[in-house]
Order: structure tokens, then sequence, then C-alpha cells
């Protein structure tokens, strides 16, 4: 892997690259750095010692290690979660060995506990994502006037806008847009940021590419875009967007001119192209 490609890799959680902490556990869906796994150790540790020094057994309920997480994490519920049960259960079954004088390999814990949140990552999120958002976009597709493109794109028209002037794969847009997850959570918007963002059609996710075709220029559309054409299985790897997400957007089509380079990209986050591009 070349040095820029691994710039490139991300940790879910806190969303630093892979030259900028120690160590990043590799998933083929996500990724956890080294100092976000030593967070969740950290958060129990003095419970613990405080715990073994009293001769009692009193260890942060998950639900507690979830709402410290919440400090430095936005989003991915399930994930914290998961996480949280995991820092729960390592650390029980360490104070209940202390207790009855087992010595602790800690290096075995920390990768045990490792191999159950990469799993989660990689296998059980997924999947649960895969399923949530084909239920969540079944709902959707009953919704009045919401119709289906045969790639599984859904849309609703909110305004046609200039038919004689609709965008072509090449063309470039000026846009306000909202991008919210199927829990209605914004991850990403232009009206927030107070301006518009023009870029070209043929650098974003294939979901935008095909959908802003079908409005015309002073129009407005909500899309409903399936993972296959968003950020498919890899999310968007720095945790607002999850594998195998659906994701709704509401667009403004502001203007639309001749093909030309790009000026950016609507991204969440760090501005890659690789965020609004379906991962290969």
């Amino acid at each position: 892997m070349s040095e820029e490609s691994k710039k490139l890799i991300r940790c879910s959680f806190c969303g630093k690259t892979q030259d900028q902490v120690r160590r990043i556990v590799a998933g083929p869906n996500a990724y956890i750095c080294n100092e976000c796994v030593l967070l969740c150790q950290e958060i129990c540790s003095d419970d613990v010692e405080s715990v073994s020094e009293a001769g009692e057994i009193e260890i942060k309920k998950p639900q507690e290690i979830k709402e410290i997480l919440d400090q430095y994490v936005v989003g991915q519920d399930n994930t914290k979660k998961a996480l949280a049960v995991a820092v729960y259960n390592h650390y029980k079954r360490i104070a209940s060995d202390e207790k009855d004088g087992i010595e602790i390999d800690s290096r075995y814990d920390f990768d045990k506990a490792n191999m159950y949140l990469q799993r989660y990552l990689s296998v059980t999120w997924p999947v649960e994502n895969a399923e949530k958002s084909a239920a969540w976009l079944a709902e959707v597709e009953k919704m009045p006037n919401v119709q289906k493109h045969e790639t599984g794109l859904l849309y609703r028209i909110d305004r046609e806008g200039d038919a004689n002037n609709k965008p072509t794969a090449q063309s470039i847009v000026k846009v306000d847009y909202e991008g919210n997850t199927r829990d209605g959570v914004v991850f990403d918007s232009s009206y927030k940021r107070g301006e518009p963002i023009e870029f070209s059609l043929s650098s974003v996710i294939p979901g935008w590419t095909e959908g802003l075709q079908l409005v015309g220029k002073g129009g407005q559309i909500t899309l409903w875009i399936p993972a296959e054409l968003g950020y498919g299985v890899y999310g968007s790897g720095s945790g607002a967007i999850g594998p195998n997400d659906a994701l709704e957007f509401k667009v403004e089509l502001h203007d639309v001119t001749v093909a030309g380079a790009p000026e950016a990209a609507p991204a969440e986050a760090d501005g890659e192209k690789r965020k609004f591009k379906q991962a290969e």
C-alpha cells in the first residue's frame, strides 16, 4: 500500500488518518485506531482499580460508557452501543479474575476486545444497516408522489424547474442541499454553511448524478439513495455514514452550466472525492 493510500484510511470513530495515529485495526468495511480503543479502555480503568482496592465489583454499565463515548463520537449509536458492551464485558472479566487472584494477560484481553469490535464493524453492522436501509426504502416507496428508477433510486420532484435546462451527467451544477440518514440525522448541509456549492455531476455518487438529471434549473428534488448508488459497503469513512446506509437528500438546483472542472463536491467532512464516489 502506498503512503498516499495509507493517508486516506481513517478511523471510523474519530476520523483520524493512519499517519496521525500509531495503529489502525482494519476490517473490510470499517477501521478503529489505537487511540479510540485505548480511550474506551481508559473509561473503565480507574473504576476497576478502585473497585479492586475496595474488594467490591462495580463497573460502569454499558449505557454509562456509551454516554461517555457520545462526548467523543457524533452519531454511530449502534456501533457505540456495541463498543460499550465490549468494554463493559472486558473489564467485568478483568475485575472478576483479579478478585479470584487470576493473573491477567492484558495484551490478550486487548486483542480479544479488538476482535469482537472488528467483527461487529466488518460483519454485523453492515448486515444490520443493509436490512434496515431496505426496510426504510420500502416504506419511502409507499409515500405519495415518490417514483422509482430501475436502478433503485427513489425520488420526488418537489418543483420541476425549467424543463428545457436540465443537467447532463457531465454538467456543472450549483445547488443547495441537505443530507439525512434514515434516522433523520443531518450529516451535511449547505444551508447550515450559508452558501450553495458548485460541482460537476461526474464527480459525485451515482445517486446524485442520476437524480439531478430529473429536474430543471430552479427545480427542487428529494432523493432517497440506496447504498449501491451512494457510499456503498464502505460508508463515508469518517463515521457519519455507515456501511450499506441508504440516505435522503433534499436538493435545490440553482444553476446549470457546461461541463468543466468541478470546484468541489458536497462532502460531509474532509472533501475527499471518495466521499461522493461509490467505493470500488
